[in-house]
């Protein structure tokens, strides 16, 4: 099952399983690069800046999610040799508040209007793809984890957050824009009217 067929299923809610072959930064690609080629399209651009913005946190949550995943791991393997659970418990705590969150890059309004946003967030993901496909490749597998949440489990919880602003942006290009001004109750323009009341414009 390639990751377009993953993340359909995803978007179902139905099950899926990611390991090593999984590619965050792909995964990123293969969602904003469309979204930004039709939004450079589109009649209006400049109006996606806050869809994309909203989008690009998302972006950004799943890679902190993945960057907290392998401080997790490296955590572990750091303090294995601990052998009181409490000291362990505690160097893996002062590890773990080390963790800086990778600084997400900034959007502008011209990265919108011209589509390089996504290569933008591509390159973001893109600096935990490959940690993170070799820690989903031996990490426990959905159902064995003793009531917690996977490594997998983990990752489709934060993406599903990058699919729900994604098919918003995707709704938002499907609207007609409305180009014309809206009119008053009489059917006059607003400038019209106010004109025809004796306010002068």
């Amino acid at each position: 099952m390639d990751q377009t067929e993953q993340r359909e299923r995803r978007r179902r809610h139905v099950p899926v399983e990611y390991g090593d072959a999984f590619s965050l930064a792909a995964e990123v690609r293969e969602i904003t690069g469309p979204l930004a080629e039709q939004i450079v399209a589109a009649p209006a651009p400049a109006t996606f800046r806050l869809s994309v913005d909203r989008l690009a946190a998302e972006v950004e949550a799943t890679v902190w999610v993945a960057t907290q995943m392998l401080a997790e791991s490296d955590a572990a393997r750091r303090t294995r040799h601990i052998e009181r659970v409490e000291d362990r418990q505690r160097a893996t705590t002062i590890l773990g508040a080390q963790v800086q969150r990778p600084a997400a890059p900034v959007i502008s309004t011209a990265d919108v209007v011209g589509g390089t946003w996504s290569a933008l967030l591509t390159g973001y993901a893109e600096q935990v793809d490959a940690d993170l496909a070799a820690l989903l490749g031996r990490a426990v597998r959905p159902g064995q984890t003793r009531g917690r949440l996977s490594a997998s489990e983990r990752l489709v919880e934060a993406l599903r957050g990058v699919d729900r602003e994604g098919c918003a942006i995707e709704r938002k290009l499907a609207r007609p824009i409305e180009t014309t001004r809206p009119a008053t109750p009489s059917g006059l323009s607003a400038a019209d009217e106010l004109r025809a009341l004796g306010v002068e414009l």
